[in-house]
């Protein structure tokens, strides 16, 4: 054979191959493999399998091992999913990026231009592991997510209306006054539909807190140690008694939240918003309160020994009977604690010093 083609051959072969890779990869994510889905009916597990299209309508699926499978375009209204492996599975599929002929591109398409996914109508999930699951924009009405495993699970745009673990009230009801901070049209709620979190059937731990909106909970005397917060938004929420040890409030905003007695130790609540918050009793030493503002808290009795005060702001605040770090180090004292009921009962003024 000519030393040309060869060559041609050569510089050809891999870009054959490619569009037939890209072929293939399009076409098997939303399609269903016979084989795959007797071994799931039969055995009730499937790893990594392809069920891109099944219809699994109303199956006896419960405890079954789906974990890491396609089930891109998937009918399983009505099916027994309970304590099922679901963690990584793919149940939406979303790729509308690029192709041919955009920006000037000529060739084999670089993505499937698909936007599909699966309908999970009244489905029984309870105690289901749906960790780093994608459902994105996949239909969730009516089914039972309590007790679910939700961590890392992607369900932006997912349809949720009247799902088993959401049954509060929408608080964007304008029955309460928020400040501006607070507003919950332009939070961003830890909610599904129109309906908030309801945490006493799910399992905190779970759930991805940072940043988001958390209402009308009581978590007294759970134990919440070591959990993330950071840049929550804390509303109307009780923790009385409860074990935050370790946790991290850093930049959260607190709105009529009562910490009363609760265990704060070695907590981080740095430039967290805790103004008028109670924090009566409350366990804070070797917390970190640097920037937090503290303004017209109600510390009575508070355990703050050993903790960083570094710019905290504890005006107008209820120190009576608190027990304070050592405040002879370089803290700006008249602005950190003016017109603040000190442990002692006397009012901090400027010319206190």
């Amino acid at each position: 054979m000519p030393l040309k083609i060869l060559i041609t051959i050569f510089l050809i072969f891999p870009l054959l191959s490619g569009c037939q890779a890209i072929f293939l990869d399009c076409t098997s994510k939303q399609t269903t493999k016979p084989r795959h889905l007797k071994r799931l009916l039969k055995t009730k597990k499937c790893t990594n399998c392809y069920l891109g299209d099944a219809d699994l309508r109303g199956a006896d699926l419960k405890g079954a091992d789906l974990s890491g499978s396609y089930l891109v375009k998937a009918v399983l209204d009505d099916a027994d999913l309970r304590n099922a492996n679901l963690s990584n599975t793919q149940l939406s599929w979303y790729d509308m990026n690029t192709g041919a002929g955009e920006n000037g591109y000529i060739g084999p398409p670089t993505s499937c231009q698909v936007d599909m996914s699966a309908s999970l109508k009244r489905v029984n999930l309870s105690g289901a592991n749906l960790r780093n699951a994608n459902l994105r924009d996949v239909e969730l009405q009516g089914s039972n997510l309590q007790d679910a495993n939700l961590s890392d699970t992607d369900l932006s745009q997912a349809q949720y209306s009247k799902a088993g673990m959401f049954e509060k009230e929408s608080i964007d009801n304008g029955d309460t006054n928020f400040p501006p901070q607070f507003e919950p049209s332009k939070a961003d709620m830890i909610r599904v539909g129109e309906y908030p979190l309801d945490f006493s059937k799910v399992d905190i731990k779970t759930v991805d807190l940072r940043g988001k909106v958390i209402y009308k909970e009581n978590f007294d005397g759970r134990d919440l140690s070591g959990l993330n917060f950071v840049g929550a938004k804390l509303i109307e929420v009780s923790f009385e008694n409860a074990n935050l040890n370790n946790t991290n409030f850093g930049g959260a905003e607190f709105f009529r939240v009562s910490l009363k007695k609760a265990q704060l130790f070695k907590a981080s609540l740095s430039s967290a918003n805790l103004s008028q918050i109670d924090l009566q009793k409350a366990n804070l030493s070797y917390a970190n309160l640097t920037h937090a503002n503290l303004q017209r808290a109600n510390l009575q009795e508070a355990n703050l020994s050993h903790s960083r005060l570094g710019l905290a702001n504890f005006q107008q605040a209820n120190l009576l009977d608190a027990t304070l770090p050592d405040l002879s180090i370089n803290y700006d004292k008249p602005r950190m604690f003016k017109g603040a009921i000190m442990p002692d009962g006397s009012i901090y003024q400027e010319d206190t010093e």
